[in-house]
């Protein structure tokens, strides 16, 4: 009898220290994988406060090439971005939609084109993101210059 309850203790105290394993290991790793977003979290926003002074230093210096080279590659990055986003089935904003009408417009007229071609490839998804207008039926197509 004696022997069967110190079997019953051990049984019990090795499936306790076993449970308390997992639930400390499980701890530290929750732990550690809030501490990692809040770091990373912190490093975003201090790379975005660097950048963003830098602009604005080129600006004030009145250095616009080199700003504007700047920002359409911080843009660049955010259109990749926006494409990785749709293929993952995120419906971009109306808004978004626009300023990406827009600035695929002023990179037509600009001939501006990223260095990178993966970054290139992952702009013009994004730009495909843009819906094509519809031709109504009913619109009057007129053929006519309008030289005014």
């Amino acid at each position: 009898m004696i022997k069967s309850q110190v079997q019953l203790t051990a049984s019990i105290s090795v499936i306790f220290g076993i449970l308390m394993g997992v639930l400390g290991t499980a701890l530290v790793l929750m732990q550690t994988t809030s501490e990692f977003a809040r770091s990373g979290a912190a490093a975003r926003t201090e790379e975005n406060i660097i950048t963003k002074v830098e602009l604005l230093e080129h600006l004030r210096s009145g250095r616009y090439i080199v700003a504007t080279k700047q920002l359409e590659a911080l843009l660049d990055k955010d259109l990749a971005g926006a494409a990785e986003s749709a293929r993952e089935g995120v419906v971009l904003s109306s808004n978004t939609l626009k300023a990406l009408e827009i600035e695929r417009k002023a990179r037509g007229i600009s001939g501006y084109e990223p260095v990178n071609s993966t970054v290139g490839d992952a702009v013009q998804e994004a730009f495909r993101q843009i819906p094509r207008p519809e031709i109504s039926a009913q619109a009057p197509i007129s053929f006519r210059n309008d030289m005014r």
